[in-house]
């Protein structure tokens, strides 16, 4: 029944999923949806959820390489574009909602931050070259909904989507020459990953961890 799948009492997970990451605006039209793998550290209460993650996602260029040549000049220029490559450390609180014994949805919010980088070349027969490097820093929040299914005591399913909005501060290296702006953009995801579920508790003079019956 429920009691024996969900007791009540304090627990902890280890979660270790992946995430399909759609790039909105602004760079939708330069990079492909990628896979956002990730991995967290979760502290289970009576309702509410609390977890702690880190993630790596790498997004490939739609046109990683151009060439294209002028019809009046005939002079043929060269745009080699990187894949973009996301760390991600994140937050999150949950509100949960039992359905039965093994199934609960919840919702919350996710507050964190990216850390990307990519670059773009461009030279052409008359030797212009351009040399563009980002590193960017990007805040972001988060909506998250989602659904957990407890396989047993130990072990739970978790299927879940969110959209990201973050604001990003980017250092911009062009030819060597540093400066800096920023911009507003979005993802949205979705994913699934296993949660290991396990009990801390204390015996005389020692802390112990075991595995065994929790709650979500």
């Amino acid at each position: 029944n429920a009691q024996n799948f969900f007791p009540q009492q304090t627990n902890y997970g280890i979660r270790i999923g992946a995430e399909y990451e759609i790039p909105r605006k602004p760079l939708k039209r330069a990079y492909r949806a990628g896979l956002n793998y990730t991995l967290g550290f979760i502290k289970y209460f009576d309702k509410l959820t609390f977890d702690i993650s880190a993630g790596y996602c790498r997004f490939s260029a739609r046109n990683p390489d151009i060439t294209q040549t002028d019809n009046k000049t005939g002079v043929e220029s060269n745009w080699l574009t990187s894949p973009y490559s996301t760390y991600s450390l994140y937050a999150g609180g949950l509100y949960n909602v039992q359905l039965s014994g093994k199934l609960q949805v919840y919702g919350g919010l996710n507050l964190g931050i990216y850390y990307s980088t990519f670059s773009l070349n461009y030279w052409d027969d008359d030797d212009h070259v351009l040399f563009t490097a980002y590193n960017q820093k990007q805040p972001y929040i988060g909506p998250r909904l989602g659904a957990s299914f407890a396989i047993n005591n130990n072990l739970d399913l978790d299927l879940h989507g969110s959209y990201n909005i973050f604001t990003a501060h980017y250092t911009r290296n062009i030819n060597f020459a540093t400066n800096a702006g920023g911009n507003v953009g979005s993802t949205l995801l979705a994913g699934a990953g296993v949660v290991m579920k396990f009990e801390l508790y204390t015996a005389p003079g020692e802390l112990k961890m075991r595995t065994g019956k929790s709650k979500l």
